[in-house]
C-alpha cells in the first residue's frame, strides 16, 4: 500500500555553515578595505556543511538561506551572494547579511535563493574590492521527500535489491542523519542515491521538474504501524524489535520508536519536507490487524506529520 501526503511545517533556522576554501585568486584569503583603511579578511567556518545538501523550497519556490561564519579584522558589515557552481554566474547578487558582525562571528539571512542547483555561496566584507570566499560544498533548493514505512521502502535504497539500477541523476541525493535499524551498509549524511526503487523514483522527479530532489531514508524493515503488533503474544514479529510508528508507550521502548527517529531526521533538515511517502502494512496484516484500526493509525500518523 502506498501513500503520499504534503507536509508543511515551520522552518526553524536551517543553517548553511560555509566551509573554508580559497577565494577566486586561489590564495585562501579575501582581503578588502572595510572602510577604515585597514585590510579586512573574512574567514569562513568549515563545520556543519556537506556537499550535495538540498534545502526544501518554500511555497514561492525559493529558500531563505541562513548564513554564518567567522572573520578576522574589523569589517563594518558582511555581504553574501549565490553563484552557479559550474558557470559561476550570479544567481542571487550581493546583499548585506550582517551589518553588525561582532566577536569574530557573523550570521544573517540571504533571502530568495531560487529553486535549482547546484549552487555555491560567496561572502565578503562590505564594500570589498577583492576576491570573495566561496564555499567548497555545493547545495541546491528543491524538493525533500520523507520516505518511511517498512522493508517495502527501506529496500528502495539498497544496492542488494537493485541490481541493474540506472545511474542516479546529478540533481538527486539521499539523506539520513543516522543509521537506525535500516537494512544494509551503515551510512549517514548526503549521498548519491543507490537502489533501484529510490534511483528510479528520484530520477523521474528530477527529470520532470529540473530541480534537486532529496530522498530522506527512514524506512525500517519489518516495522509495524502499531506497537502492539510487534509486542503481542503470538505475533511473528515478537523479538525482532525493528520497531513501530505509533505507540502510547514509546518511552518504555525508545530504541524502537521509529517515528521519534524520523522526527530527529526532519529536525536536522529544517523541519520541512514537500512530500511524506509511506509504504507499509505487511507487518500489521501478519499480526492480524483489522483494516479499520490500521486506517485509524494512518490518520493519526499523518496528522502528527502535518
Amino acid at each position: 500500500m502506498g501513500w503520499s501526503v504534503s507536509v508543511r511545517a515551520l522552518l526553524w533556522g536551517a543553517v548553511l555553515v560555509v566551509p573554508a576554501c580559497a577565494g577566486d585568486d586561489g590564495d585562501g584569503d579575501a582581503s578588502a578595505d572595510g572602510g577604515s583603511g585597514s585590510t579586512q579578511e573574512v574567514v569562513l567556518t568549515p563545520a556543519g556543511y556537506a556537499e550535495g545538501t538540498i534545502f526544501q523550497r518554500n511555497e514561492d519556490r525559493s529558500y531563505d538561506l541562513v548564513v554564518q561564519g567567522t572573520y578576522r579584522g574589523e569589517p563594518s558589515a558582511v555581504e553574501a551572494q549565490v553563484v552557479d557552481a559550474d558557470s559561476l554566474e550570479v544567481v542571487v547578487p550581493w546583499q548585506n547579511v550582517d551589518d553588525r558582525p561582532a566577536d569574530g562571528a557573523f550570521v544573517g539571512v540571504l533571502p530568495g535563493v531560487p529553486e535549482g542547483g547546484w549552487y555555491q555561496l560567496e561572502v565578503r566584507a562590505a564594500g570589498a574590492d577583492a576576491s570573495p570566499r566561496r564555499s567548497a560544498g555545493r547545495f541546491g533548493v528543491g524538493i525533500l521527500v520523507a520516505c518511511s514505512g517498512q522493508s517495502h521502502i527501506d529496500h528502495w535504497f539498497d544496492v542488494d535489491f537493485g541490481p541493474g539500477a540506472p545511474p542516479s541523476h546529478d540533481l538527486t541525493r539521499m539523506y539520513r542523519h543516522a543509521q537506525v535499524r535500516q537494512y544494509g551498509p551503515s551510512w549517514q549524511g548526503w549521498k548519491p542515491i543507490t537502489g533501484m526503487g529510490a534511483v528510479t523514483f528520484a530520477n523521474r522527479l528530477a527529470e520532470a521538474l529540473d530541480i534537486p530532489v532529496g530522498l530522506l531514508d527512514y524506512g525500517v524493515q519489518a516495522s509495524s504501524l502499531w506497537q502492539s503488533n510487534v509486542l503481542s503474544v503470538g505475533s511473528p514479529l515478537v523479538g525482532t524489535m525493528f520497531g513501530w510508528w505509533l505507540s502510547d508507550e514509546s518511552g518504555r521502548y525508545p530504541l524502537a520508536d521509529n517515528y521519534a527517529v524520523l522526527l530527529e531526521g526532519l529536525e536536522s533538515v529544517g523541519r520541512r519536507v514537500e512530500v511524506a511517502l509511506w509504504i507499509q502494512g505487511h507487518s500489521d496484516a501478519a499480526a492480524g490487524e483489522s483494516t479499520a484500526r490500521y486506517q485509524e493509525g494512518l490518520g493519526l500518523l499523518f496528522g502528527q506529520l502535518r
